[in-house]
Formats: C-alpha cells, sequence, structure tokens
C-alpha cells in the first residue's frame, strides 16, 4: 500500500533571515503534521509530533541541537493521549507536556532525552478536556488553560497543579466565553489571556481578561461590542509588549490582524494587514523550484516583485497579467534563503513571504 509521505521541515534562520540549514525529516505515512515546538536552556530543539500505529495515537518527542542534528527521537508512552496541546521546560529543566484525554487531561513530565519522570491524570468533569497553554506562574505551580468538553456547550478553566502534578486548584471561567487562544502569567504573577465571547445577538468578539494569582478577574475587555458587523475568529494571541502593555496577533474576519492594548486593557490601536476582496497565497511554502500564486484583486495584477532580506530585487516581472486564479513562477535561480514578495494591482500592494530550499 502507498501513502502520502508527511515530512516535519525545521529550518533556522539568522538575523538578517539568511537560511542556517534545514532539517527534512521523513516520518511515519500518517503521522499528523500537528507539532509543538520550544527550545530548551542549552539551546537545543525540542518537539513533538503525532504518530498513528494501528488506529492508536503516539506522541514522539525529538531533540535536535542547534545545528540541526538529531540527538533523540523517543516514542513516549502513550496512557491514552488522544493529542498533545502545548508544552514548557519546568524549572528544574525537565519538559512538561499536557494533552487530552478522555476522560480529563493528562499532564507528563519528561526529561528532554524523553525519559518518563511522571504522569498525572487530571480530572475535573465527567468528560476531556484540552489544555489550550501550559506556563509557571511566579509561585513556581504549573498553570493550565483548558477547555472542558461536555453538555450542550464548553467550559473552561484555570487549573493549578504543584510540580509534582497534584492539583491546587481548579476555576471555572465565566460561562460566557466561547474560547480561549492563548495566555501567559506576567511578571506580577497575574494571568493574561485571549479569546472570544459570545453576545447575546450571536455576534463573537475578541475577549482579553485579566486574573490575580488568586484566579479573581481584574478587567476584561470586549473588543467592537457595539459593532454590529458579523465577525471571523481562528485564534488571536498575545505577548507582552517590550514596553508597556500588550501585542495581540492573529486572523480576524478573513484578513490578518495586529493590535496594541495598555496596561489596563484598553486598545489604543490595531491593524487590518489584508483587504477582503484582493489576497494571495504562496505555495508550496517552502518551496524548490516553482512557486504557485492563487490571487483573487479586483483588477489587472501590474507588477510582481522578488526581493531578498537585504532589500535587493532578485525577480521582477512588470507587465500586465491577466485576471487569473493562479499564477506559476519558476524560482529555481534563487540562493536559500527568505524572500518577500509585493503584488501590484491597480493602487493596492500586497505583501507575503516564502522560503527558497537548495535544490
Amino acid at each position: 500500500m502507498e501513502y502520502d509521505i508527511q515530512r516535519t521541515i525545521i529550518l533556522k534562520f539568522n538575523y538578517f533571515f539568511e537560511l542556517v540549514w534545514t532539517n527534512d525529516l521523513i516520518t511515519h505515512p500518517l503521522t499528523s503534521s500537528k507539532s509543538v515546538m520550544r527550545i530548551v536552556d542549552n539551546g537545543d530543539i525540542v518537539f513533538l509530533y503525532n504518530e498513528v500505529i494501528a488506529s492508536k495515537r503516539h506522541i514522539h518527542l525529538v531533540r535536535i541541537t542547534e545545528n540541526g542534528e538529531i540527538i533523540s527521537d523517543t516514542m513516549l508512552p502513550s496512557e491514552g493521549f488522544e493529542d498533545q496541546n502545548s508544552m514548557i521546560q519546568s524549572s528544574d529543566g525537565n519538559l512538561l507536556i499536557a494533552g487530552q484525554l478522555n476522560p480529563g487531561t493528562l499532564l507528563k513530565k519528561v526529561t528532554p532525552e524523553g525519559v518518563l519522570l511522571w504522569h498525572k491524570v487530571i480530572v475535573t468533569h465527567p468528560d476531556n478536556s484540552i489544555a489550550n497553554q501550559i506556563f509557571i506562574n511566579k509561585q513556581n505551580e504549573i498553570v493550565l488553560l483548558r477547555r472542558l468538553i461536555g453538555g450542550p456547550t464548553f467550559e473552561f478553566a484555570i487549573t493549578k497543579l504543584d510540580q509534582e502534578g497534584n492539583l491546587i486548584s481548579n476555576t471555572l471561567l465565566p460561562e460566557e466565553f466561547t474560547r480561549i487562544n492563548d495566555g501567559f502569567c506576567d511578571a506580577n504573577g497575574d494571568i493574561i489571556m485571549t479569546g472570544a465571547i459570545k453576545l447575546i445577538d450571536g455576534r463573537e468578539r475578541i475577549l482579553v481578561t485579566k486574573y490575580n494569582a488568586n484566579d479573581v478577574e481584574i478587567w476584561r475587555r470586549i473588543f467592537h461590542e457595539d459593532d454590529d458587523s458579523p465577525r471571523d475568529f481562528n485564534g488571536v494571541s498575545i505577548i507582552p509588549h517590550m514596553k508597556e502593555g500588550y501585542i495581540l496577533s492573529g486572523f480576524v474576519d478573513f484578513q490578518s490582524y495586529v493590535a496594541r492594548i495598555n496596561n489596563d486593557g484598553l486598545l489604543t490601536s490595531e491593524h487590518y494587514l489584508q483587504n477582503k476582496t484582493s489576497y494571495f497565497n504562496i505555495k508550496p511554502n517552502p518551496v524548490y523550484n516553482n512557486l504557485n500564486i492563487e490571487v483573487s484583486f479586483e483588477s489587472k495584477i501590474d507588477a510582481i516583485k522578488i526581493f531578498d532580506m537585504n532589500g535587493q530585487i532578485q525577480i521582477s516581472i512588470n507587465k500586465n497579467l491577466s485576471l487569473a486564479n493562479a499564477i506559476d513562477l519558476n524560482v529555481m535561480a534563487l540562493n536559500p534563503g527568505l524572500y518577500l514578495m509585493t503584488i501590484q494591482s491597480g493602487g493596492t500592494i500586497k505583501t507575503g513571504k516564502f522560503i527558497k530550499m537548495q535544490n
């Protein structure tokens, strides 16, 4: 029997976005493409991937040096793991892996080489749950942001455990939450998280909340609550800004979205990086020889340009291209690395990035 072999490709770039190395791993034919990656204290890279054997899911932990050499590929004991969702390095240098179980959440602690130290099953309700995020708070507790599956609606919880995986607390969040996308613990020990909330009339909006160390809500902010337009969300992440406040990024209303909020969660700026009616998609990405550019513009394309990360034009096509759904472009002559593409149509210029691999 023939299978379509799936690959996990890891690429490393330097500060100038030049390709340093690539590691193209051939995995099991039925391996899921989903993976979780972290860089541990000594600079090694560790990542997880799923492997399906005889209809049973297995979790692999792969460790790679900073030069791209594989150190180990260890299949972890499954113990009913339905999926791995998140991973973090604990304060003692080992790895904490959280995944979906039925019922409950399964939390493992393993060495960076994949040696199992312990695993704990966290059951706080009858059905399974997904650990959307895992992190360590200021009190050195393990914090899970979990989606509890069961019944007609989802529930969400902040679950805290000690360093041995023993349950400390499990706080249910208000029922208005329809999803949790991201979260972290700040320097004060407060938890900041992003998600979505469904309003009474069915409209869904971005929700950002802040909880203190005792899981008491400090503030919540709903963006564009009075806006009547429908919204489509595909996850919004949050990170601390280097000076103050927070940065949100994600995909909203079929557009790339970025916003900044202050320390009180108030929106200070937001930008949509792509127009709904004109966009393009580059594939395959990474690419070896030929790019296929899927386009949706309201007028003919005037020019396509490809720049390297030094701003030098490497390919320039300055002519009227027919209004087609796809454009094929040969990039075999380009050196390996990261490139910027611009497409001009009338007064609109759209940008995208792609990675050129070694032929």
